[in-house]
């Protein structure tokens, strides 16, 4: 499943939020502008001892995930953005 929420759904769920939480009325007429931030992992390649990449079965470079450092990364989340988020059901075996 897919859901997406542009940017005035966003802005009245923090309005709400802090309705419930604070007991406060936030006006979000003012935010004109908000940035998201996430993570971005830059991948690192494991390779063998004379510096060729290692490559797996299909022939695809493997990620030395523990080497491969996080950056953080900044979006800007203005009017017209939207933010997507896909949602999937495996069903109650994973949920034991």
């Amino acid at each position: 499943m897919q859901i997406e929420l542009y940017d005035w759904e966003v802005k009245e769920a923090i309005a709400d939020y802090m309705k419930k939480e604070y007991g406060m009325d936030f006006n979000t007429d003012h935010i004109d502008q908000a940035e998201i931030e996430y993570l971005k992992v830059e991948e690192v390649y494991k390779k063998h001892k004379n510096g060729k990449i290692v490559k797996n079965a299909y022939g695809n470079p493997e990620v030395d995930w523990e080497n491969s450092p996080t950056h953080s990364q900044l979006a800007v989340f203005d009017e017209g953005s939207k933010i997507i988020l896909y949602v999937f059901n495996y069903g109650d075996k994973y949920y034991d």
